[in-house]
């Protein structure tokens, strides 16, 4: 009978910012949490949902909204850093409302889902982000091979998780956007093997 080895990796959104509570679109701006996002992150913790960083490998993407919801679930624990896997750099789009994406022609058809690729002006093309996800990804695995049985424990960013979702597990979600988990809460994805078999929400 074959023995498997298998990894948990859990992948956390960062809390509110003041771009999510205003809903615009952002990515390299390096947003705080707002009080009432940490004051949900604290709740969050209370309740429970967050794994144990007992025998666990602990990292952030580095932004300052990772870092607090960090401090907030897990304390003062010692962490690295993957920045591979910071947020995407929306360019000029920085901040900006849906209503201002859909009045430039090329970002209105990407948002829409009518073409699968868009270069953000003076940003991050999907191309390139795409990349940098999957040599994330591979970063990732290197962690899970390098401590087996180990957990692995990331804050990060929705665009982030819904990529890495995506890239997982491409059959299970009509697009990238339905992975996108709300502020404070992720996913617990089983690997066997160093490759991801099953998942369940946070």
């Amino acid at each position: 009978m074959s023995q498997f080895t298998t990894n948990n990796l859990f992948l956390i959104r960062h809390g509110h910012t003041e771009g999510t509570s205003k809903k615009v679109f952002y990515g390299s701006t390096d947003l705080a949490l707002t009080p009432e996002g940490a004051g949900e992150i604290r709740q969050l913790e209370s309740k429970g949902i967050y794994p144990s960083p007992d025998n666990a490998c602990l990292y952030t993407t580095g932004m300052l909204r990772t870092e607090q919801t960090f401090q907030l679930i897990f304390g003062d624990l010692p962490h690295g850093t993957i920045p591979e896997l910071r947020e995407i750099n929306m360019g000029v789009f920085e901040m900006a409302s849906l209503d201002d994406l859909m009045k430039h022609e090329p970002s209105r058809r990407w948002f829409n889902g009518e073409t699968p690729d868009f270069d953000f002006p003076e940003g991050d093309s999907t191309e390139t982000f795409t990349a940098r996800i999957k040599k994330g990804a591979g970063i990732l695995k290197d962690i899970m091979k390098k401590d087996p049985g180990k957990d692995t424990i990331l804050v990060c960013h929705g665009g982030v998780i819904s990529s890495l979702m995506t890239l997982f597990f491409p059959a299970d979600k009509e697009n990238t956007w339905g992975w996108i988990p709300e502020p404070g809460h992720g996913y617990e994805i089983n690997f066997q093997d160093l490759q991801p078999v099953d998942y369940s929400s946070l």
